[in-house]
């Protein structure tokens, strides 16, 4: 009976770190839709540039979908490279023109770290696995 209480909990984790890299994915690729598109004035006229910026928000997106669905499997490796690209993104906030959707990113990035540092048992496992 407990045994199946903790591995409940488990897989619930796993299943919430898919279905948060998805969104957070989904986040991504509305980014670079709207980098691609230039709704705005603020996004330089300068299409190879806006181009290589939307690309690579679609990159970051596919990265995204990749580290939650090795989480969702318990790769060790994946919670790594998660807390690596979580905290780099904390990092890079810091050097953009930090405004209020920036702000709200990086309420956003901290609190799924401290979710990840928190559930860290569930993804890498004890010692002794």
């Amino acid at each position: 009976m407990i045994s199946r209480d903790v591995s409940a909990s488990s897989s619930q984790a796993g299943r919430w770190a898919w279905r948060i890299s998805l969104v957070t994915a989904l986040f991504w690729v509305i980014v670079a839709i709207a980098y691609a598109a230039r709704p705005w004035k603020s996004i330089p006229d300068q299409p190879v540039l806006r181009w290589t910026f939307a690309l690579a928000m679609l990159v970051i997106a596919a990265g995204i979908v990749w580290l939650g669905n090795g989480l969702r499997k318990k790769q060790r490796r994946s919670y790594f490279l998660a807390l690596i690209f979580l905290g780099s993104n904390i990092v890079v906030t810091f050097f953009d023109d930090f405004g209020i959707g920036d702000l709200i990113y990086l309420l956003y990035v901290i609190v799924l770290f401290a979710l990840l540092i928190i559930k860290r048992q569930h993804f890498v496992g004890s010692a002794t696995d």
